[in-house]
């Protein structure tokens, strides 16, 4: 019995192909804006479900409009964060490479 319905499930998968949308790219990768502003929306749908009973409906038009410019800013800081951990990390290694030498006179 459970080898049949294994057996059924793997038919099934093979008859509905579920990785049609993946393998022939049905959908455009979405540009970084479209990311940050459904990401937005998806927090604002979550907040708006927790908050919504102590601020109401305007709430959720000012989160997400919050959130959107959050991550905005995390990325310019990210961004200027990696330049500063890539330096740091350089030294790093090229003291770790190079021994760490004092010039002492």
């Amino acid at each position: 019995m459970r080898i049949s319905r294994i057996t059924e499930s793997y038919g099934r998968a093979g008859r509905d192909n579920p990785l049609s949308g993946i393998t022939c790219n049905s959908r455009p990768e979405p540009t970084l804006e479209e990311a940050r502003s459904e990401l937005a929306k998806a927090i604002g749908k979550v907040a708006k479900s927790v908050f919504q009973d102590f601020y109401g409906p305007v709430f959720t038009v000012l989160t997400e409009q919050a959130i959107e410019q959050q991550l905005r800013e995390f990325e310019m800081t990210i961004s200027t964060k990696v330049g500063d951990m890539t330096l740091v990390l350089e030294e790093v290694f090229d003291r770790m490479a190079f021994g760490f030498r004092c010039d002492s006179k």
